[in-house]
Parts: structure tokens; C-alpha cells; sequence
């Protein structure tokens, strides 16, 4: 992945199995294996000033947890729509589906596939902040302006299906390995 690519998410749900901890983990799950740096795309140098990479330190390529198990990263209101959708508790950022309630799981996400999913679709929206005046204790000067804006992408019926259809190939995974799948 390239780094004018490259957008991380709030949240990820992943395949994850109880491990001799008792801590819910991915790791049996893919390897760490060496690939083109993402922060300079392979190049091994900074892109303002020519330097060396201070990501791989020069050397274009960087040791990145590459997972062989399906994955979903959302944004925060996008997981708690997911959340939603599978009749979970979706009062926090994080859960965990165990093994024994992927069956229940799988049975919600063939209905979705098999009904109409527009209720969970969401327009566009933005939200500019109200206009203000603050005063500078110090210098004493005052200020007009905006509150900031919030722009909300909303969520498609293609995000929506995606959503659906990663989430089917999860839990079949999960099912397979003997693993539950956890978001956070």
C-alpha cells in the first residue's frame, strides 16, 4: 500500500482467537514479512528533503504484519452501524463474537444479504460549526469566526454490501479456524 494510499480507520474488526493469556489476539493469523516501505513507497528516501526514510531508515523496504484472515477496518459510526446491524451491544468501540455465536452471527448476515439494507445506508452530511467570538485573555484581542466543520462521508449501499460480504467471509473463516472475531 502506498502512503498517498494509505488510510487507517477507527476501528478493525478481525478474526482473533483466546490465547493462553486470556487475551483476545490475531497473530495466529499472518506473519511479519518484509515489504516496500509505506511511508516513502519503496524509495527509502523522505519526500520533502531526500534524507533517508526515518520509517525504514533507508533501506525501502520495512517488516509489516501481513494477516492471511479477512479484515474490516470502519470508522467509528460505521462500526457502531455494523454493530446495529448484527444486533450487537454497539455502546462501545469494541467487542468481541465468539466462536459459539458465529452461527447466530452468520444467520443475520445471510437475512442482510437477502433483504433490503437501504435503512442503513446514511447521506452525506456537513455540520459547520456555530459562529463565535472569543476574546485572547492575554493580548486582548478578539476574534470571529467558525467553530470547526465536521464533514460525515455517510455510507453507501456498495459500503453497506461490502460490509455484509467481508463480514460473511469472516465469520466462515473464523468458523474454520476455530476463532471468534473481535472489533475495537
Amino acid at each position: 500500500m502506498r502512503a498517498k494510499e494509505f488510510l487507517k480507520e477507527g476501528v478493525e474488526f478481525s478474526v482473533a482467537k483466546l490465547n493462553d493469556r486470556g487475551a483476545w489476539s490475531s497473530n495466529e493469523f499472518g506473519k511479519y514479512e518484509m515489504a516496500p516501505c509505506w511511508v516513502c513507497d519503496g524509495t527509502g528516501k523522505d519526500s520533502y528533503d531526500g534524507t533517508n526514510c526515518r520509517y525504514c531508515l533507508g533501506a525501502g523496504k520495512s517488516k509489516e504484519w501481513v494477516s492471511n484472515a479477512p479484515a474490516l477496518q470502519v470508522s467509528n459510526a460505521n462500526a457502531g452501524a455494523i454493530a446495529s446491524m448484527l444486533g450487537l451491544d454497539n455502546s462501545d468501540y469494541s467487542g468481541i463474537i465468539t466462536h459459539e455465536q458465529l452461527p447466530a452471527i452468520m444467520k443475520k448476515l445471510i437475512l442482510l444479504k437477502n433483504q433490503d439494507t437501504k435503512h442503513y445506508t446514511q447521506d452525506p452530511t456537513v455540520n459547520r460549526g456555530n459562529m463565535r467570538q472569543t476574546t485572547d485573555t492575554e493580548t486582548g484581542l478578539t476574534s470571529i469566526g467558525r467553530g470547526p466543520t465536521i464533514h460525515d462521508m455517510g455510507r453507501s449501499q456498495g459500503q453497506v454490501d461490502r460490509y455484509v460480504d467481508t463480514l460473511m467471509d469472516m465469520v466462515k473463516f473464523a468458523q474454520q479456524h476455530g476463532a471468534g472475531i473481535s472489533w475495537g
